[in-house]
């Protein structure tokens, strides 16, 4: 399958004013922002990766109940102001290992883990305003693989690529997936969308004919009233 490749001659630009937020004293990194100006982001701590969300003047770590834990990951946010990510704990491990990854959902108030059945390892990459999550786990085979989490039932994601080189890093209000995924091409970007959703060429198709039908509608209505005034 080939990607469907876009070009662009020209590249607007705008000015931006950058403000510098820092979780004192530590380094820190922000991976979301919602519509409200709500960021999540992970800070450094003497205790590990810690995660945070900050509203523009208050920040707030993470209470991650969960015992021996060494990283709690914040990744998705979404407009209602939850959480999702991943963290690390110092347990055994099928594999051989002693990290197990969990996945969480952190709504507010409550923080919850979660784990894909039978992984490995899992880990949340971002939450929709329905709580819909996306996520990927790892079996105790090694072998890795992409799921939809709506917080009762986990679904499989059958994506026509080795799952192994996809990367997730989006899901919208309508299921809607964005990621990349790599060949012996290179590295391609990717839109999935579920079946039960109107593909996006439907959309254009529907709108257009609504707007077609609109100007034929005004140009009816015109019509009669041209028609009218002559007689």
């Amino acid at each position: 399958m080939s990607p469907t490749r876009f070009f662009s001659s020209a590249l607007c630009t705008s000015p931006l004013t950058v403000t510098l937020a820092i979780f004192p004293p530590s380094p820190t990194s922000y991976t979301g922002i919602n519509n409200s100006g709500l960021m999540s982001g992970i800070y450094n701590s003497a205790a590990g990766t810690q995660a945070f969300l900050y509203d523009g003047s208050t920040f707030a770590t993470l209470n991650n109940p969960y015992t021996s834990v060494t990283q709690t990951v914040a990744w998705g946010l979404n407009n209602i102001g939850e959480v999702a990510g991943y963290y690390f704990g110092a347990l055994p491990t099928p594999l051989g290992n002693f990290i197990s990854q969990h996945g969480f959902i952190f709504d507010g108030a409550t923080f919850t883990g979660f784990d894909a059945p039978g992984a490995e390892r899992t880990q949340a990459w971002d939450i929709n305003d329905a709580g819909h999550v996306v996520g990927t786990y790892t079996d105790s085979l090694s072998h890795r693989h992409w799921f939809l989490y709506d917080g009762t039932t986990f679904s499989g994601l059958d994506l026509p690529y080795d799952p192994e080189n996809v990367l997730i890093t989006g899901i919208n209000d309508a299921d809607q997936l964005v990621g990349r995924y790599a060949d012996a091409n290179g590295t391609h970007g990717f839109v999935a969308t579920p079946s039960s959703v109107t593909e996006p060429s439907t959309l254009a198709m529907l709108a257009m004919a609504l707007g077609l039908l609109g100007w034929q509608t005004r140009r009816a209505s015109t019509w009669r009233r041209r028609r009218s005034s002559r007689t």
